[in-house]
């Protein structure tokens, strides 16, 4: 699952702005920091705003701020802020507007709407707080997706 340019700067935003705690961020200083241009940041940080995740403020001491605590801020609310949420039924397989004409036969169909199910089960369990204190690796597999199987590779005989 490949994430696009506008839900990357989002969680690049609100997770600088969580390890400032409390502080703000300006647009310029953010494009600066991620070498991001202007006007992407910009429609960001308005999508952020309209969604009630941040605030702007304008002036000398301006800049963007985090509304409400990072620990509530789950990646999954900012992957479906940008990207919508995505179906999980119908083929992962075929290219989009593609008809499959496989699926009655598809081998890997299941398992990759196995990975996908368990993408959105870790975007729902990480917080902006746990991204912005990189504690990912330590609470990656202590909450796999009910059901998950961890796939294994057949051993050589």
């Amino acid at each position: 699952m490949k994430l696009n340019k506008a839900t990357r700067y989002g969680l690049y935003v609100l997770v600088e702005l969580a390890r400032r705690q409390g502080g703000s961020l300006s647009a310029a200083e953010f494009s600066r920091i991620y070498k991001a241009p202007a006007t992407h940041v910009s429609k960001v940080l308005q999508t952020l705003s309209r969604a009630g995740l941040i605030a702007g403020r304008r002036g000398l001491n301006g800049g963007y701020r985090l509304l409400g605590d990072p620990r509530a801020i789950t990646m999954m609310q900012v992957v479906e802020l940008f990207e919508g949420m995505r179906q999980l039924e119908g083929c992962t397989v075929a290219d989009a507007g593609e008809c499959c004409t496989l699926v009655s036969i598809c081998a890997i169909r299941q398992v990759l709407s196995e990975i996908e199910e368990q993408a959105v089960h870790t975007f729902r369990a990480v917080s902006i707080a746990t991204l912005a204190r990189n504690t990912f690796s330590e609470q990656r597999m202590a909450t796999p997706a009910p059901g998950f199987v961890a796939l294994r590779p057949a051993a050589r005989s």
